[in-house]
């Protein structure tokens, strides 16, 4: 019963259909297009603040 399961566990990483394959990158994507949506944000929050309606001065 247990070397079933492992086995089960395993096949599941195996790219086997196209399905599998388009399913795996379509993980891929979410998880990469999440962190780059979080570090944009982030690198934007520390570069320019909180607040939105602050004046930011350009040039001298």
């Amino acid at each position: 019963m247990l070397a079933a399961r492992q086995r089960q566990r395993q096949m599941a990483n195996d790219i086997i259909t196209h399905r599998d394959a388009l399913r795996h990158i379509a993980g891929r994507v979410v998880v990469a297009v999440g962190l780059t949506v979080a570090l944009t944000w982030s690198s934007m929050l520390l570069q320019f603040g909180p607040d939105p309606d602050v004046l930011v001065r350009a040039g001298s």
